[in-house]
């Protein structure tokens, strides 16, 4: 089973879909199409499991503080800061003389030209303090699935308000007000990603 690393989402507008493009620790990728009725349920759901899990150290009348995006953003900018600090130490598990392997970056062209496959369901389930996604095509069994804690949930859920705001999809989409930001220059509430 392909284990997922990084997710890319980005809106195919030819198909009306949602592109996922999944890595994995080796830089592989997987391209899978997300409908708009399985990407408005998905994000409920993330939006769900985040308020419960959330909720437990959290008094309830903080937690729309905790969960917007501009507290994600920093939780996202510290993350990226620790990944960017382990990917600059050098690899002590090469052996001398080997040839060093072509790096190709996440969401790279060869994944975002792949033909995608539809993805029929998506499998969430709790694991301790993390969410555990299975993604299925088909009847087959799960083709991918990652193992998320709350603030890559939190990055994957604004990520995924973004896109299908773009898309337009969000006319009629229920989502937490802590999904959205107010912007400074216009009195519309808008949903905006980092």
């Amino acid at each position: 089973m392909f284990e997922i690393r990084k997710i890319a989402i980005t809106y195919d507008g030819r198909e009306d879909r949602l592109r996922l493009v999944f890595t994995d620790a080796d830089a592989s990728t997987q391209t899978f199409a997300l409908t708009r009725r399985l990407a408005g349920q998905l994000l409920r759901a993330l939006c769900q499991w985040l308020e419960d899990s959330v909720v437990e150290g959290v008094d309830r009348g903080k937690l729309a503080a905790v969960l917007e995006a501009r507290h994600v953003e920093s939780l996202s900018a510290v993350a990226r800061r620790r990944e960017e600090a382990r990917e600059q130490q050098p690899d002590t598990d090469k052996s001398p003389g080997s040839k060093p392997e072509p790096d190709e970056p996440a969401g790279s062209q060869a994944g975002q030209d792949a033909l995608p496959r539809l993805l029929t369901r998506v499998g969430l389930s709790r694991r301790k303090a993390a969410l555990a996604l299975q993604f299925f095509v088909g009847t087959e069994p799960a083709e991918a699935r990652g193992i998320f804690g709350p603030p890559a949930v939190h990055t994957i859920v604004h990520r995924l308000c973004r896109v299908i705001a773009n898309a337009g999809w969000d006319a009629g989409l229920q989502v937490p007000a802590w999904t959205r930001v107010r912007v400074e220059d216009e009195s519309q509430t808008k949903i905006i990603l980092h």
